[in-house]
């Protein structure tokens, strides 16, 4: 098992800190043990310096704020490889036959950030802890944060009922 700590800008599935990566040999679920998984089921294997990651079983959901749909039919193949001293690149192909018509290609760049002094920490983030994370779905079909309570002002832009 391996441990990615990151935080990739969407529209990647893993819009999270870390990702639980079955590095071991093993395939994924026969197909008639699959069943949808929020952040889908992944394995990966090494093909020299690059670490390829294929991910499936995601369920029906928005990938985020402000990003489109996926359907449970969605896969993802990535491949990382570190390019030079402190910067990682990851290529991404999501394939989704379900909405798209061809699959959607993006590639990532991660620059190491500077801690001489070992203060900056990776820190989880559950969504389900905060209140300011109640997300709805605008007309567009897009998604924002419901009743934000930074400040004392009424923030929320839900339309009106």
């Amino acid at each position: 098992m391996l441990i990615l700590h990151w935080k990739p800008p969407p529209p990647l599935p893993h819009s999270h800190a870390h990702l639980a990566l079955d590095n071991s040999g093993r395939s994924h679920p026969a197909p008639e043990e699959r069943y949808p998984l929020y952040y889908g089921d992944s394995i990966g294997f090494w093909d020299g310096p690059k670490l390829v990651i294929h991910t499936n079983q995601l369920m029906t959901r928005s990938m985020g704020r402000q990003q489109p749909s996926q359907s449970d039919q969605m896969e993802t193949v990535e491949i990382w490889q570190k390019v030079r001293a402190g910067v990682i690149e990851a290529d991404v192909w999501i394939y989704d036959p379900a909405l798209y018509l061809e699959p959607w290609y993006l590639k990532r760049t991660y620059n190491q950030v500077p801690n001489p002094t070992k203060s900056v920490r990776i820190q989880y983030w559950n969504c389900n802890e905060n209140p300011n994370n109640d997300v709805y779905k605008t007309p567009d079909g897009s998604t924002n944060y419901k009743d934000l309570t930074f400040t004392n002002k009424d923030d929320s832009k839900e339309p009106k009922r």
